[in-house]
Formats: structure tokens, sequence, C-alpha cells
């Protein structure tokens, strides 16, 4: 070697630390030769690595490698560069020393297309290969590896500071003497640089611990609060319900008493047609002899009985405009037959007073008791109770699709009393009047919403081509669309 002698140190990222402790052995050596150390370029696992200044690399006279498990699983090796640092000792251009870290399978074989390559070839250090950590003493490891590059290197000098040999060795022994007296400051530092990464990674494990047990309870936070959320929307659902179902009641007693008051208005009315009318048509038949010579007077008794009767059948209909709505209409009333007057003839022709029959509400309903799948006002029955009395229509037709915020409102459409069937109401629907029975409400092989949440932003569905109950989707969002089949109570 003659000039500067270029050492090029190829090792990990990993390394870093120990390649700092081996250099301040060597630096002794820039005080008797003209040495440059090149170390700027160290290898990532992950990426393939390449020097930042070629000719640096391209013209080491030694090639430094610290060997560990991190620099033998490296991309390097597989590398060019790699093979080049070996061409150039196989050419006898440069000088390769390995210098083992740890327990690794350094001795392998390295092929190539014209060589085959191992580590075994070299002089391994440190001494025989035991690596620098398994050691007693690490300082002692590197002290060693350090004089024996120091022998390599002032072996293969052509004298380029125009030093005798003999000088040059007492200047290297006095070197290491100072060297061996700073040993234990260096041990020393090592052992405080060693504290201070267990130090920093146990900051980094407490770090670490207190960011996991944060996150947990940020975790348990949200999910309390989605329980609490998902009760307070079971309790509003339920509490409506039971609110329809009080309201619901509550009609059906005001319609009940309703038609009953009617029935018995209707009767009364019947019965006080019926008694003016006999009034007036009995003493026509008893004294028809009389009658012949009192015509005018019992003409007005007569047609102030026909107005007496068409005054209480104005009352009846008053009355039943104002009765509630939940009750049914009112049959329309029958007219009576009145006492028709020939004026010309000055003759009396009566027609026939019969007493009008009236029908009660609910005796139609009596005669023939609906099921379930018939039509009743507009819509189909699918649920009755066991009375007859009172059950659920399904409206006569699908409507949407639409999203689910649309359907929960879709009395707004079809008026109201009209509502989004629960899920419990559409799988009725389906083993009744749908593909689970007949399919007498012609339901579509679809997807129906129902008002039934599965969780705070979910809704659950029914699809009618087979029953399947275990569907939901997002009840929030805009593009799930649907059919729906709306539900309303009713009462006979």
């Amino acid at each position: 070697m003659g000039g500067t002698i270029n050492i090029f140190l190829i090792y990990t990222k990993a390394d870093s630390a120990i390649l700092l402790r081996l250099l301040r052995h060597l630096d002794s050596l820039k005080k008797v030769l003209k040495i440059h150390f090149w170390y700027d370029d160290p290898i990532y696992a992950d990426k393939e690595w390449s020097p930042q200044i070629v000719s640096r690399f391209e013209e080491a006279d030694v090639y430094l490698l610290l060997v560990s498990n991190a620099f033998l699983h490296s991309k390097f090796i597989q590398q060019i560069e790699f093979k080049m640092a070996i061409d150039r000792y196989k050419e006898g251009q440069a000088k390769v020393i390995p210098v083992i870290l740890e327990n690794c399978p350094w001795d392998i074989n390295f092929e190539a297309e014209e060589y085959t390559f191992n580590f075994k070839e070299l002089h391994v250090l440190p001494e025989v290969g035991k690596p620098i950590k398994s050691w007693d003493s690490s300082e002692q490891a590197l002290s060693k590896s350090a004089a024996y590059i120091k022998s390599i290197i002032t072996s293969g000098t052509a004298n380029p500071l125009n030093e005798e040999p003999e000088m040059l060795e007492e200047a290297v022994a006095a070197s290491e003497a100072k060297e061996d007296q700073m040993g234990m400051p260096f041990s020393e530092e090592a052992e405080a640089e060693r504290r201070a990464e267990e130090k920093k990674r146990g900051e980094e494990v407490g770090t670490q611990k207190r960011e996991a047990e944060e996150k947990r309870r940020m975790e348990q936070a949200q999910a309390e609060k989605r329980a609490a959320e998902k009760r307070k929307l079971q309790e509003v659902t339920e509490a409506k319900s039971k609110a329809d179902e009080d309201n619901r009641l509550r009609a059906e007693a005001k319609a009940k008493r309703s038609s009953q008051e009617e029935n018995l208005l209707r009767d009364r009315i019947a019965a006080k047609a019926e008694t003016v009318a006999v009034e007036h048509t009995e003493p026509l038949e008893e004294d028809k002899e009389i009658r012949s010579g009192d015509t005018a007077d019992r003409r007005k008794k007569v047609l102030l009985g026909v107005a007496v009767a068409a005054l209480m059948v104005v009352l009846l209909v008053l009355f039943s405009q104002n009765s509630t709505q939940a009750s049914e209409e009112l049959p329309e009333q029958s007219k009576m037959e009145t006492i028709v007057v020939d004026e010309a003839n000055k003759k009396e022709e009566p027609i026939a007073n019969e007493k009008q029959k009236v029908t009660p509400l609910g005796a139609a309903a009596s005669m023939s008791k609906p099921g379930i799948g018939d039509k009743y006002k507009d819509g189909i029955i699918f649920e009755i109770d066991d009375n007859g009395k009172t059950g659920i229509l399904a409206h006569m037709e699908d409507v949407g699709p639409m999203i689910w915020n649309d359907a929960i409102l879709i009395h707004d459409q079809l008026g109201v009393g009209w509502r989004l069937p629960s899920h419990q109401e559409l799988k009725q629907m389906y083993r009744t009047i749908g593909q689970g029975a007949t399919n007498s409400g012609e339901f579509a092989d679809e997807l129906y919403w129902s008002a039934t949440p599965y969780d705070d932003n979910q809704a659950r569905l029914v699809r009618f081509r087979d029953g399947n109950t275990s569907y939901h989707y997002n009840s929030r969002g805009t593009h799930r669309k649907f059919l729906v089949r709306a539900v309303r109570d009713f009462s006979l």
C-alpha cells in the first residue's frame, strides 16, 4: 500500500454503536499513518445498498466487514458490490477483514460463477471467530481486534511518512499503551451508553403502556356510550309502541261506545216514527165515514206526523256527523214511506207504511267473520285476534324503493294510521299473506324495510323471496333503498 490508506467499513445500521467503539480503538492509527475511514453508508435491512461515492468503494485498500445476523440476512451480500469486494481481494488489490459481532452462520459459502468464497479463507476477528458479544469483556475483544487490524495495515504500508519501520512500530506500540490506559474510560463510557439505552427502552415501554391504557379507556368509553344510546333508542321505541297500543285500545273503546249510542238512537227514532205513523193510520181504517167529513183536518195531522219523522231523521244525521272519527260510517238511513194525497180527487192513497228495518253496526260482520287474507277497506288482513274484532291490515300495494328515513315517515305519503311495520310484523306477513303462504298480498321477491333497529345506525329487513330475516343495513345513509309495505291497526 502507498500514499493514503482508505479503509471502507461495511456494517448494518443496527450495529452502528459497536462500530463507533471499534473506531475509538483504531483512532491511534491516524497519528502514525495517513488513513481515511469511510463509514457514512450503513446497510438498511429492507433496502438495496449502494455507496454514496462509488469511487471510494471501488478504490478502497481495506474492506472492514462487521458481520452479524443482520449483515448476513441483508440484501448487500446478494449484490454486485459484495462480489466486487471479494473479486478485488482475490486479485490482490485489497484486503478483506471480517469482524464477527455475534453468533451467526458466518462460515457459509458464497457462490460465484468463477469461484466459491467462504470467510474461513480469511483471518476472522476476533481470535478464531469467537464473536465479540461472547467475550466476558467486549472492550477486550475490540482491543485485540483493533491490534490485529493495525498489524495488517502497518505491515502493508510502503513507509508513506518516510519513517523507519522501527520508529513506526514504536509509535504504534506507544499508541496502544496509551489506548490501554484509556481502556477503562471507554469501558465506563460503554457501560454508561448501555444504561442510557436501557433507560430509553424502559421509557419507550412505559410510553407504549400508557398509550395502550389510554386507548383501552377510550374504546371502553365509546362502547359504553354506544350501549347507552342503544338502550335509549330501545326505550323510545318501546314507549312509542306502548303509546300506539294504548291509543289503539282507546280508539276501539270509543268506537264501540259510539256505535252502541248510534244503534240506540237509531232504534229510538225508528220506534218514534212507527208510533207517529200508526197514530195517523189506525183512525183511517176504523172511522172511514167520519174521515170523509173531516179530510182537511186529518191531512194536516198526517203531514205533521211526517214532518216529525223527517225532523228525527235530520237529528240522527247531525248526530252521526259529530261522532268520533274512529267510529265507522253509519249505514244510509232508510227512507220512511209517507201517505200520498191526491189533491185533484181529494182522496187519500196510503202507501205501505211499514216499519223501517234498521240493521245495527257490526251485524254484517257477525254474519261473516273476517279472516286472514280477507280484504277489508283499503288493506288485507294478515293478523286478527281470537274474537275477530281487532287486527292489523297490510297496505294493498308496495311503496318504494326508498331510504329508511323516508320509510319511517310512510304515514306522510299514505295518510294517518299507516306506519312502517316492525320486524315481527314483517315476518307475520310473510307467513300469512306472503311467499310463506299463498302470497295473496302479492309481495315482490325483494327486501322490505322494518321499523326495528339492529343497532344505532342500522335497521332490520326481511327478504320475502325466502323469508330470510338476517338482513340489516344502514338506516342513516342515502344509497340503501328497499321496498315498504305499510300496515295499520283496525277494529270491527
